[in-house]
């Protein structure tokens, strides 16, 4: 019997990614070098460029409503009256950058990453089970593995790949060997009739 299962939504649209890779570039060529984002650029710390070049982006508002919708719908959330966009950004990892293990907690209800520009050996997208620190069961081998005995599960950054998550699941991106990788970031809140 299972009792509890995480659902992240994934969907992928290839086309959408080469049609945004020019305006995220212009984003990162007006971003500075900032050492709180070591070997790359994101324009989280500058939301007001961001903002200055939103109206290019309105085709990836309309696909991350359609899949938060999606995910509204596969977790039979009822009421939902609209879908807030809280904060977007684009980050560009060179080679050795990552991210530390990390949440969205507390403002926002859903995460998501949409991968721009993927090269090879570009990083993983890594998400850790709860529990993952205090697991009993972690230090056991196991013959196979699966979603009862994984702590962690890896999605590989691919050109057009939207995912969508519940923004408290904790997750990381390992050591980026390629020389590009761009994504956009995004939290979502959900307006229902209780809230």
């Amino acid at each position: 019997m299972d009792l509890f299962t995480t659902y992240i939504q994934t969907d992928n649209d290839k086309y959408l990614a080469d049609s945004l890779l020019e305006p995220c570039k212009i984003i990162l060529s007006e971003i500075p070098i900032d050492d709180r984002y070591k070997f790359g650029k994101t324009s989280f710390y500058n939301p007001d460029v961001w903002e200055k070049y939103k109206n290019n982006f309105t085709n990836l508002y309309s696909f991350i409503l359609q899949n938060a919708l999606a995910y509204c719908e596969k977790m039979q959330v009822s009421h939902v009256e609209k879908i807030s966009i809280i904060n977007m950004w684009v980050s560009e990892m060179y080679k050795y950058g990552q991210h530390q293990l990390h949440a969205h907690t507390n403002y926002c209800d859903l995460s998501g990453n949409f991968y721009i520009h993927t090269e090879p050996d570009s990083a993983d997208l890594v998400f850790y089970r709860h529990e993952h620190l205090s697991d009993p069961m972690a230090s056991f081998e196991y013959k196979n593995f699966n979603k009862y005995n994984s702590n962690e599960w890896r999605f590989p950054a691919e050109k057009g790949n939207i995912l969508i998550w519940k923004s408290d699941l904790p997750h990381s991106v390992d050591l980026n060997m390629s020389k590009s990788r761009i994504a956009i970031s995004f939290n979502l809140k959900l307006i229902t009739e209780t809230n």
